[in-house]
């Protein structure tokens, strides 16, 4: 019984000595041997290895024979079998242009298992039919149709229409803004105040009157305030952007309206040079100069104010009250302008 186990194992030996030293075969095959002209077709080739052993496939450039093209070649896929055998696959897109049986010869591969063993192994042969189209030579030829003409949709210019709206309207904007600013008028309109101009402006100087701030020895902060209401109440009047303008800005365009007297806007120019020197330059004006220029901002009002005539419906919803404080603060105004001249 020994001798016949000794047997068996001297077998199974010598039979997986002889597979590990057989040479790899690569396969090769085709996805149809039978294509229309111009088609494409996958060529396969197969080979199965073992770890140390090195395997070079064949590299085609444009054709592999004679009337046979290659269209891509795909890099080689490994997979690895549980026997620790390789798996080595690569798929060529090849196509044909002739037609006729094409015949695919053996492919060399070149196994390499060390520098000194190396030896050269052959794919199968295959073959490929070729066919054309069935041409009925019976029957008329006719000519190729030209183009249709398919009649213009919105959809197909919509993007350039939306286009050449936008850069229209920019183009619109920029000549609207340039214009408005060589004008020196406001880009933007303001809203016209609720209330008439002189009323803000009488009720402002009031305020201001009320705080004493010269008198405090806050020479700054009361010409600035005085200033400001002088310019919302030319702005809100004459619709000049007098908050952005400096003041020899805002006499010139108090004189290009040519509808101020000549001896008002001198006083007006007085009025303001005396407020950027205390403002810009600390300059502390006596008191007589500080109630000076306050009384040329109330005449400035009081001269250029307009009153707006209200239709009798609203008076009489208003009530007398209105009419009152408005009377006050116009004789107030009158007084005002009274002690300046």
């Amino acid at each position: 019984m020994r001798i016949y186990r000794y047997i068996v194992l001297l077998l199974m030996l010598t039979m997986s000595v002889n597979s590990y030293g057989q040479k790899p075969i690569p396969t090769a095959e085709l996805d149809s041997t039978l294509l229309l002209i111009g088609d494409q077709v996958r060529l396969k080739f197969q080979l199965d290895c073992y770890k140390d052993q090195e395997v070079f496939f064949p590299s085609f450039r444009d054709t592999i024979i004679k009337g046979v093209e290659v269209v891509e070649t795909f890099p080689v896929d490994t997979i690895r079998m549980k026997s620790g055998r390789m798996r080595l696959i690569q798929e060529h897109l090849i196509t044909s242009f002739d037609t006729g049986l094409h015949v695919i010869p053996r492919i060399p591969f070149f196994v390499k298992k060390n520098k000194k063993d190396a030896d050269t192994v052959f794919s199968n042969m295959l073959a490929m039919q070729v066919v054309t189209f069935r041409v009925d030579t019976a029957k008329t030829f006719y000519d190729i149709k030209g183009q249709i003409k398919t009649p213009l949709i919105f959809a197909e210019i919509a993007v350039e229409v939306f286009i050449g709206i936008a850069i229209l309207l920019i183009i619109a904007i920029a000549v609207y803004v340039i214009l408005r600013y060589r004008n020196k008028k406001p880009i933007f309109k303001r809203e016209k105040p609720k209330e008439p101009a002189h009323i803000i402006a009488f009720r402002d100087l009031d305020a201001l009157a009320d705080e004493k701030l010269w008198q405090n020895g806050l020479i700054k902060e009361y010409y600035t305030k005085l200033t400001d209401i002088f310019r919302v109440y030319v702005e809100n009047r004459y619709n000049i952007t007098a908050l952005e303008q400096t003041s020899d800005e805002i006499i010139d365009s108090l004189i290009e309206l040519n509808a101020i007297d000549k001896q008002l806007m001198q006083k007006v120019k007085d009025c303001l040079y005396c407020s950027d020197m205390a403002k810009f330059a600390k300059m502390v004006p006596v008191p007589e100069d500080n109630e000076y220029n306050y009384k040329t901002v109330m005449m400035f009002v009081q001269k250029t104010l307009v009153v707006d005539v209200k239709s009798d419906n609203e008076s009489d919803a208003k009530g007398d009250s209105d009419d009152s404080d408005l009377q006050e603060t116009t004789e107030s105004g009158k007084e005002e302008v009274n002690n300046v001249e």
